[in-house]
């Protein structure tokens, strides 16, 4: 490919290419090639968490050659410098103490600026003092920053004191729009492997969408599905997701329950028809903007390490946010079919909220930071 002579480079570090960031880097890269820049991803040749990158076949992408090395807790990756690499006017990073070597690499001897992105605030995991301190020498040396959501922008702010004008929130979304576009179809008939009853409507229905695992709670799930069946003889409770745990989960259900597997997003979108809400007694993330995209309130707690979209949800506006306890969960769906009112106010919330958090709105923040810190005017 010929470049201008006054494009503008990117270059964006990543360590895989999960499936749900395809539609981002895409529209990304798709808006900037008209904008005279040009963005390059890069990945490591070995993706932790024992995952793949197939998802990487879809996105253009170059290949770092990477070494790992491990001391105790502490995980680095450590790419062979490219001069190559270094030819770029933003160096965008994923922030991490495993990506050390990387960052200090880009930040003496590369030309441009240096952003990181992410959480900002990692709830999920508690790190020593020493990683604390490694985490903030780390930030330190940061000309911006892109943050998922406004929480990890306010504990940037507030805890780390890095400088609010320096961050741009991205609001971390997925690509909801075929749920969306796929709701307006009229469904004859399921699409769903299991005997799942989409035309009663007198059958009530919850779903639990997540991977089936023991941190997610779906345990939890089947038995406020077992206490709402006490009571609703015919509800039903879909479980979207696979997981090492699915096999102990379906030996333990009881009747009404049905597992779906992974769904895809017109599965979604027909879950939307029938499910009054969405049940998540573990952690939340991105399922967030999927309840945004189907209509479907999320049920959950705020006593989880959620991932930074849990901010997202606004008690009674677009979820329901409940003590954590089962029957607490069980009030909370017996009220929602039972208040026509709550109804209308949560999907309200969820049709507005829709609107702030999409594939579309996140592109949109992120290259707006792009152009600030290149000094690009749109």
């Amino acid at each position: 490919m010929v470049v201008a002579l006054n494009t503008l480079r990117v270059k964006i570090f990543q360590n895989r290419i999960p499936d749900y960031r395809v539609p981002f880097f895409l529209e990304l890269i798709r808006i900037t090639s008209n904008q005279n820049i040009e963005v390059k991803i890069y990945i490591s040749s070995k993706p932790y968490q024992s995952r793949g990158d197939e998802a990487a076949q879809h996105v253009p992408h170059a290949v770092i050659r990477t070494l790992s090395l491990r001391m105790k807790r502490l995980n680095f990756d450590i790419f062979v410098p490219s001069l190559k690499i270094l030819k770029a006017d933003l160096y965008i990073v994923e922030f991490g103490i495993r990506n050390i070597v990387q960052i200090l690499y880009l930040k003496l001897l590369g030309r441009g600026r240096l952003a990181f992105w992410g959480h900002g605030e990692e709830k999920a995991r508690r790190f020593s003092q020493a990683e604390l301190f490694l985490r903030r020498r780390i930030l330190s040396l940061a000309d911006y920053f892109f943050v998922y959501t406004q929480s990890g922008k306010d504990f940037l702010v507030e805890v780390e004191n890095y400088p609010s004008k320096r961050i741009f929130v991205v609001n971390n979304s997925t690509d909801t729009r075929e749920i969306a576009e796929a709701k307006l179809s009229s469904f004859e008939k399921t699409f769903f492997s299991a005997p799942v009853n989409i035309s009663d409507p007198g059958k009530f229905t919850i779903a639990a969408i997540s991977s089936l695992d023991k941190s997610k709670g779906v345990h939890e799930v089947l038995e406020i599905h077992q206490q709402m069946r006490n009571q609703i003889p015919n509800f039903q409770t879909l479980i979207c997701g696979d997981g090492p745990e699915r096999g102990y989960l379906e030996r333990t259900s009881t009747e009404g329950v049905f597992f779906l597997g992974r769904v895809s997003p017109r599965e979604l979108a027909q879950i939307s028809k029938i499910a009054v809400a969405i049940v998540s007694p573990g952690p939340v993330g991105l399922v967030v903007t999927d309840s945004f995209a189907m209509g479907v309130p999320i049920i959950t707690t705020a006593d989880q390490n959620h991932g930074p979209e849990f901010s997202y949800l606004i008690d009674g506006y677009n979820s329901l946010i409940v003590a954590n306890s089962r029957s607490m969960f069980v009030q909370a769906i017996v009220r929602i079919i039972n208040d026509t009112d709550l109804q209308k106010s949560l999907q309200f919330g969820l049709a507005e909220s829709m609107k702030n958090y999409s594939i579309d709105v996140m592109v949109a923040n992120y290259l707006g930071g792009i152009n600030v810190i290149l000094g690009k005017t749109l």
